[in-house]
């Protein structure tokens, strides 16, 4: 029903879908989802940075080396002559490393800033520009700012379809005016001081990145949200095919999951498979009520929870107040101390309006290493020890015959 509302509110809203604050709003987003999609969002836009900085980086290089075999010995007095021609390419090439710097880091520590990579990602941006200007600047000081061989428009080309997805949100704004302004004024500027006439390639150009930039944004962000959307409903989905909406254990569908790669495999360690169900669970719904009944189940899986919290364990519900419970073992000695203890902690509970004792029967088998795991196997076997249980006079566990 979400996702029909969701695209009856984008049908009416037509092009506001590129503001993302609307796009926020027509998937119903709350501030954790808006923070989730915006970390996401952030740390790929760092990685289309990352990318782009090796293509500037190579560029840059290549214009240096260049220059080095055209001028040889005199390379460096070449360079001393033109500062304004050094500084754009030590800038661009510092940017170019920073970003790849601030990526590495992040893959070496594992963790995902998305504040500092959002400074990052301006920052970088910020690089291009102030390279991109000194480049203006140099070009029409010579006389060459018309000229289509500079590397002037190039980069300004480059930037305007390439940094685009890269501004972020709030930012987006500011970074688009920014850089779209500042290639304006400083053509204007650049006019009145050297008297180049053909600017208009650099005026349009500055319009075209601020409307390019605003509207690829747009577009990738509401692709960033849709995309987790229809991420997160199908995670909804998964949690609710797997899992007992009363007990929130896992359910057969979920146990079918997590047997579907453990069946029929080696085992590391020593597993124990154990059966259980509520003693006499119908006189909780006969005496009392079905809404008793349930708090009954809830209340017993809160307590085996509890109690196995520290514990690599796996609880599914099989079905009415029958549950499987798989366990991590050293040997059949811990498993049936470990069972023992599960029963004694259900048969303390104490629920409001209901006086009968709660308890449960168990039954284990243990599955020793380097053999194959089948569930078939092992639950046939655990389910003859539930029964030993029962006939033991219930509120007890067996293993192997044993009693504990």
């Amino acid at each position: 029903m979400e996702k029909d509302r969701s695209a009856k509110t984008f049908k009416g809203n037509r092009f506001k879908f590129l503001l993302p604050s609307v796009v926020c709003k027509i998937f119903n987003f709350g501030k954790d989802e808006v923070r989730e999609v915006r970390k996401d969002y952030c740390h790929n836009a760092m990685s289309v940075d990352a990318l782009f900085g090796i293509v500037v980086g190579f560029v840059i290089v290549f214009y240096v080396v260049k220059d080095f075999i055209a001028y040889g010995d005199g390379h460096w007095a070449h360079l001393a002559s033109e500062p304004t021609t050094t500084a754009a390419e030590a800038v661009f090439l510092f940017g170019a490393i920073f970003a790849q710097v601030h990526v590495l880091l992040g893959k070496f520590l594992k963790k995902t800033r998305p504040v500092l990579n959002r400074i990052a990602n301006d920052a970088f941006v910020l690089f291009l520009l102030v390279g991109m200007l000194l480049y203006f600047v140099d070009d029409a000081a010579k006389g060459e700012l018309s000229k289509s061989k500079t590397i002037s428009p190039s980069i300004l080309w480059m930037a305007a379809m390439c940094i685009c997805p890269i501004a972020y949100f709030e930012d987006e704004i500011i970074i688009s005016l920014l850089i779209g302004g500042s290639v304006i004024g400083t053509a204007l500027g650049l006019n009145q001081i050297y008297g180049v006439n053909e600017i208009h390639q650099y005026v349009l150009a500055g319009l075209a990145y601020i409307f390019i930039s605003f509207v690829f944004h747009s577009i990738l962000f509401y692709v960033a949200v849709q995309k987790y959307y229809v991420n997160h409903q199908n995670e909804k989905l998964l949690i609710s095919s797997n899992y007992d909406p009363l007990t929130y254990c896992w359910n057969r569908n979920g146990l079918r999951t997590f047997l579907s790669t453990n069946d029929r495999t080696i085992n590391e360690r020593t597993r124990g498979v154990v059966i259980f169900d509520i003693d006499f669970f119908k006189q909780f719904n006969d005496n009392h009520s079905h809404l008793d009944g349930d708090r009954v189940l809830r209340e017993v899986t809160h307590a085996t929870k509890e109690l196995l919290d520290k514990e690599d364990y796996k609880l599914i519900r099989w079905g009415g107040d029958e549950f499987v419970l798989f366990l991590n073992v050293a040997d059949e000695n811990e498993l049936l101390a470990k069972m023992d203890s599960v029963r004694a902690k259900i048969f303390e509970l104490k629920l409001s309006n209901i006086e009968e004792q709660i308890s449960i029967s168990m039954g284990g088998v243990v599955v020793p290493p380097g053999t194959k795991f089948d569930f078939k196997r092992a639950f046939a076997e655990a389910d003859k020890q539930l029964y030993l249980a029962k006939e033991g006079g219930r509120n007890c566990c067996y293993v192997n015959g044993r009693k504990a």
